[in-house]
């Protein structure tokens, strides 16, 4: 029995041990990460002495629609692909933690966010992916808890955040060593492909032929919690935060069209300004050879539709950033 607790105590110091030497190196190797969306990006944001004046926060079709130069202002796009609000409302409060919030934000809602099937939700799980701040940001530590029973006991070995990430966070690393500096916009150029592609999901849609009753959905609880949290935290904030839905090439679905209208009646209750182009708002972005698919569009659409951005906002706020 002796032999036996001796075992056993030697085994748990020798995974401390480890746990800690491990964690401390992947530690290091994090956060002098510059590329990549498992934190590199967001490492570089974090890293500027002096905040942009803008910041682009969103999903992939924020990232490849809202060019930052085109701005009159110093703006850094540190939009994540495949990210939704919770995500984003992650990301907000770790910037506003390190005092990085910047004069004006701007947030791109997905309208597919907010509204699902009346037995289903938007999954917060997403908020994983900023598990490196588990322990050190109160707000990303509590919804993290809160996503199943075990991961407050997952997260008492310290290297279990970089579970499944050793890899890219590698990967990134090496790319950091040739790294450049950026604005957070990357485009997407024109492909001879794109239109075909355009064309089969325009057809894979109509051949679903799936319309559902507006009574067969909801609103998300999760989506709103979390938009709530943003627009609690500009308050009181000498920040300009701003919502905004980008151009798509299919009109939106019945629960896209309800998640619009919750937006827009949530969002004016909040007195927060919210610009919608989604429903062809832009004619001229009705043409395929500004889409990469029907999400998303290529550099020459992002070329189309910054300006348009830059003009609305212009009218919103008296700022020189759209001057």
């Amino acid at each position: 029995m002796e032999k036996l607790i001796k075992f056993l105590l030697f085994s748990l110091v020798l995974v401390v041990l480890l746990d800690f030497g491990i964690s401390r190196i992947l530690n290091q190797i994090y956060k002098q990460n510059k590329v990549g969306e498992s934190g590199g990006v967001l490492n570089y944001y974090l890293g500027h002495e002096v905040p942009s004046d803008l910041l682009i926060l969103g999903s992939s079709r924020a990232h490849r629609h809202v060019i930052p130069d085109s701005f009159n202002c110093k703006g850094f796009n540190l939009s994540h692909h495949g990210f939704r609000i919770p995500f984003t409302a992650g990301i907000l409060d770790i910037l506003q933690q390190e005092q990085k919030i910047p004069k004006i934000v701007l947030v791109h809602l997905e309208l597919n966010s907010f509204c699902y099937h009346i037995e289903d939700d938007l999954k917060d799980s997403e908020l994983r992916n900023l598990n490196f701040f588990y322990g050190k940001n109160d707000f990303i530590t509590d919804q993290i808890n809160k996503l199943s029973y075990g991961e407050k006991f997952k997260y008492l070995l310290s290297s279990y955040k970089y579970n499944g990430k050793v890899p890219s966070l590698i990967s990134n690393f090496m790319e950091t060593q040739n790294f450049k500096d950026h604005n957070g916009f990357k485009g997407l150029e024109m492909n001879p492909a794109d239109s075909s592609r355009i064309q089969k999901q325009i057809d894979i849609r109509k051949s679903l032929k799936f319309n559902p009753e507006v009574s067969e959905f909801k609103i998300s609880d999760t989506g709103k919690k979390y938009l709530n949290h943003v627009a609690e935290m500009f308050q009181n904030s000498d920040s300009n935060l701003i919502f905004f839905s980008s151009p798509r090439y299919l009109e939106n679905t019945t629960g896209e069209e309800l998640s619009r209208n919750f937006l827009k009646q949530f969002l004016e209750e909040q007195n927060i300004p919210y610009l919608d182009y989604t429903n062809y708002k832009i004619p001229e972005l009705k043409r395929k050879k500004y889409w990469r698919d029907v999400e998303h569009m290529n550099i020459d659409g992002a070329k189309v539709f910054t300006p348009i951005l830059r003009n609305d906002l212009q009218l919103l706020l008296d700022d020189s950033c759209f001057n």
